[in-house]
């Protein structure tokens, strides 16, 4: 397949891999316009939680895939898989977003599709979530989306020493915990051929540098097109935690941040 004079002969199938709040968006838009250059206009965002092409426009609530999505493990075996997932990748062209998608990173591992994962500062991720997503109703906590969405119970198993009660003091340990959980599993995989791993901090302050490695990455051509005036540092890490926060959130977290940053001191 030759697109716009190109010599592009198979349609891009790539899969956006981060927790929410961590710069996924923003790398989909960066690596969308990529695509759209070469005549590959589709952007499938979320289908975990949304169904729609084109981004952020025209999407609606995918209920089923949320179901799936709840009803699936977190660390699933060979026996498991999504009914839809073979038929997604084989029909995808351009960039899909899959927020936490990282600790089932096994079951993309045999298809045949680039990986590229993004990971934020865990504070400025929490200060990020914290600031977007301020308590939504009196019982809701600290999260905008409490229940069902976070597989309590299932990450009780996993870390048994933190509390999962609903106040915003004890929900940002389980927002950590979501960072911690995705973000390991994507560690181990690291070596795989298929997976870029991108610091959303060094794309903000260098765009045009980390976007010509995505380039080269997936095989796209790149241009230093006018996309990077708008894009801005991340913000500090303006977060209120009390020390009984930051002693659970080291404890769950605070290895792996430091693997990831080794530049950051709390």
């Amino acid at each position: 397949m030759t697109r716009n004079g190109s010599k592009i002969k198979n349609k891009p199938k790539i899969i956006l891999i981060g927790v929410g709040n961590s710069g996924t968006k923003l790398l989909g838009e960066l690596i969308h316009a990529l695509l759209k250059k070469q005549g590959f206009p589709l952007y499938y965002y979320e289908p975990l939680y949304w169904s729609g092409t084109n981004g952020e426009k025209n999407i609606k609530l995918n209920l089923q895939a949320i179901n799936e999505h709840n009803n699936f493990p977190l660390f699933p075996t060979s026996n498991i898989d999504w009914p839809w997932l073979d038929k997604f990748i084989e029909n995808l062209e351009g960039v899909a977003k899959f927020i936490r998608l990282g600790s089932r990173i096994e079951k993309l591992k045999s298809h045949p599709v680039s990986i590229i994962w993004i990971t934020r500062e865990l504070y400025s991720y929490l200060a990020s979530m914290q600031k977007n997503f301020p308590r939504c109703l009196p019982d809701a906590g600290w999260h905008h989306r409490p229940g069902k969405y976070d597989d309590f119970k299932r990450l009780k198993k996993i870390y048994k020493n933190f509390d999962l009660r609903s106040q915003e003091q004890f929900r940002v340990e389980v927002e950590a915990a979501w960072w911690h959980l995705h973000n390991s599993q994507m560690l181990r995989h690291l070596d795989l051929k298929t997976m870029i791993h991108i610091r959303y901090e060094d794309l903000c302050l260098e765009p045009a540098k980390w976007i010509n490695k995505i380039s080269k990455f997936i095989n796209i051509p790149f241009s230093r097109f006018e996309l990077f005036p708008d894009i801005q540092p991340p913000p500090e890490r303006d977060i209120t935690l009390s020390p009984r926060n930051i002693r659970m959130i080291e404890s769950i977290a605070g290895d792996l941040n430091r693997k990831l940053y080794p530049q950051i001191k709390l």
